[in-house]
């Protein structure tokens, strides 16, 4: 007769895990599903402020305000937008990032809720960059896009106006 026991369940898995725990494959995922839900968030956030300010608009057209001097209002708000959507972004990443290294290296496992990761802090630049982009990108267009809508709106409603008469 044998016998023997089984005293490391699952260590080769529990080894890979371990070593992938950094995997840059992974944070590309978090990093790209972040970038995915920020103009949802924004677009709609912003869709909903011109709305309320469409009656403020309306004022200023009827007071006879140019559309060029309305598309720059929407134009000068959108490069604003931009560049406050770049200082946040920049901002956000190095803190947001650095509270991750520290959680994740120092915090929960000086209290036991995990091993440390053991990972080195940096900030990607291609991240920085990338969220750089689409911070522009996102920035203006969450000011130009509700202007076509309401431009859109409008010119719609001039039309039906114009052809009840």
């Amino acid at each position: 007769l044998m016998d023997f026991s089984v005293r490391q369940h699952f260590s080769t898995i529990e080894a890979f895990l371990v070593s992938d725990r950094c995997s840059y494959a992974t944070i590309v995922i978090i990093v790209v599903m972040l970038l995915m839900l920020s103009p949802v968030v924004w677009f709609f956030s912003q869709i909903l402020f011109y709305q309320k300010r469409s009656k403020e608009i309306e004022i200023l057209r009827v007071f006879g305000a140019k559309e060029k001097s309305l598309r720059g209002i929407y134009i000068f708000a959108g490069i604003i937008m931009a560049i406050v959507a770049v200082m946040m972004t920049v901002l956000l990443s190095v803190i947001l990032s650095f509270v991750a290294y520290k959680l994740f290296n120092e915090w929960l496992p000086s209290y036991g809720f995990m091993d440390s990761v053991n990972c080195d802090f940096y900030v990607s630049t291609v991240a920085v960059v990338i969220s750089v982009a689409v911070s522009v990108i996102c920035g203006f267009l969450s000011s130009y896009v509700p202007y076509k809508l309401n431009n859109t709106k409008i010119k719609s409603k001039v039309q039906k106006e114009r052809g009840s008469i």
